[in-house]
């Protein structure tokens, strides 16, 4: 209430103040005071009292309740009241030393994912509530990530263990996109675990039966407790909706227990590229980023002819809020290959479950596409049932026998021939059998583990693996290559 308002109430007041009896005067005089104290504390015995992290009108907005101030800012999709911190300034008469930078200090902190150089935080939780860290200290550019999108952000930081943090990457007034929460530990340092004996050439004959029965035993099939949501475009032929529906209901069936019960599949099948541009975003229509990966993707997807092509493809997202696989299914017959496409983008997910990122983050190329292959044939279903034999086939046919470890050693990171998936199954497969199934997942778990950053890439990546390396087989990944080369020289020479 302003000063004049206030001023005439007052005046109103006491033009019927004067007339009354001298004995009323002193009481009504009281009464005078007290409702003049009413009337000018009126804003703040009418408003309620601001708290931090409540909804506030629009952005900017300031204001003072309590003698705290408040400033309206945007929170993820919400606008809340965020308490203002006014900094102490020493008297003039106080001489102040100059104040050095702040160095960076502490574990280095990043995202999972590549992005383009904007504006990025990290970001901290208290109770329920997202608190800004600091913006990012630099950026650094990934080779791993595309042109568009070459970088990460980077902060040194110390931080309490068992904060959970996340990062926020945005434009001013513009998108917003959050990274998966990260809860800051004490890091691993691994010790050198009991070796593990290589597997004999007498035995080779005998490797991929040995993994396959590792998968099965080490996550024997359950009841499927997992949700999935299915979007078929509608020229999806019945026999590629049979077999992807098969699919996955077989590898859930083994993976359920491992993803809690609030996970939910999105499986978004297409045969066109403006299907997959126009229709996939809605799956989670406030995630600007995920909108722009669709869109990137539809240039290289869609518009395969189903008279004439064969089979299927796909690629799991899973940097979305929820496990996004697309399947691009418009032919209307199918090989060997496509028959385990679906438990191959499903096995992804459950490498980023253990690991809690992208496998990516934590694990070279022939691992991270190696295993969903030998998992992919496990779970292998056509139009008729059990398909493992012709999806194993279908990428051993292609291996080239490797004549030294080069060809396996670049496969740590993506290649030209896409060998990750065919030699980097074999690779993979001799992997399982050696130690089995679990111990092969829980690699993504132990490379985690060394790290305070949601995601790395490059020599650190590769470092922090062979240290998770080293503790579950007790040697290191290049000796490793090393004892495996045999094996895959037998299976390309044999096609077995």
């Amino acid at each position: 209430m302003d000063l004049e308002a206030r001023s005439n109430i007052e005046k109103r007041v006491s033009r019927y103040a004067f007339p009354m009896r001298k004995h009323c005067q002193k009481r009504f005089l009281s009464f005078i005071f007290l409702l003049t104290l009413a009337l000018t504390g009126g804003i703040n015995i009418s408003q309620a009292a601001i708290k931090a992290g409540t909804s506030c009108p629009a952005i900017g907005k300031t204001i003072k309740s309590a003698g705290v101030n408040y400033q309206c800012v945007k929170s993820g999709k919400k606008l809340q009241w965020r308490k203002v911190v006014t900094p102490v300034v020493a008297p003039p008469s106080t001489p102040v030393a100059p104040v050095a930078p702040a160095l960076p200090t502490g574990v280095k902190y990043q995202p999972e994912g590549c992005h383009a150089k904007v504006s990025a935080t990290l970001q901290k939780k208290v109770n329920d509530t997202w608190l800004d860290i600091a913006p990012a200290e630099g950026w650094e550019k990934i080779a791993e990530c595309d042109s568009d999108h070459p970088f990460k952000p980077y902060l040194h930081a110390d931080l309490a263990n068992g904060t959970v943090i996340r990062w926020k990457v945005y434009v001013p007034g513009g998108w917003e996109w959050f990274s998966n929460s990260l809860t800051v530990k004490t890091l691993v340092i691994p010790t050198v675990g009991q070796a593990i004996p290589a597997i004999a050439a007498t035995k080779y004959a005998g490797v991929a039966e040995m993994a396959r029965k590792s998968i099965l035993n080490d996550m024997p099939e359950t009841k499927v407790t997992v949700a999935t949501t299915f979007v078929f475009e509608d020229s999806i032929p019945d026999i590629e909706r049979k077999v992807i529906q098969g699919g996955v209901a077989k590898t859930l069936a083994h993976y359920s227990p491992y993803f809690d019960s609030t996970f939910k599949f999105h499986i978004f099948v297409f045969s066109t590229s403006a299907f997959l541009k126009n229709e996939a975003p809605k799956a989670d229509p406030t995630n600007t980023v995920f909108g722009e990966n669709m869109a990137r993707q539809s240039l290289t997807w869609g518009g395969r002819d189903p008279r004439n092509c064969v089979g299927m493809g796909g690629f799991a997202v899973p940097e979305t809020p929820f496990p996004f696989i697309a399947i691009d299914a418009p032919c209307t017959q199918n090989d060997g290959a496509a028959y385990g496409v679906l438990p191959h983008e499903i096995t992804h997910s459950l490498q980023m479950k253990i690991g809690s990122a992208n496998s990516r983050c934590w694990a070279p190329i022939w691992l991270v596409e190696g295993q969903p292959q030998v998992a992919g044939s496990a779970f292998a279903t056509s139009e008729n049932g059990d398909a493992y034999a012709a999806h194993r086939k279908s990428w051993v046919d292609r291996i080239v026998k490797p004549d030294s470890v080069g060809p396996i050693k670049a496969m740590e990171g993506e290649t030209t021939d896409f060998s990750e998936y065919t030699l980097g199954g074999a690779l993979s497969e001799y992997l399982i059998a050696k130690g089995g199934w679990k111990r092969s997942l829980e690699l993504f778990s132990q490379a985690a583990s060394q790290s305070a950053s949601a995601c790395l890439s490059g020599e650190v990546k590769l470092a922090n693996f062979n240290k998770a390396f080293l503790a579950l087989y007790g040697e290191s990944v290049d000796d490793f290559y090393q004892e495996a080369l045999p094996y895959l020289q037998w299976v390309a020479t044999n096609k077995k």
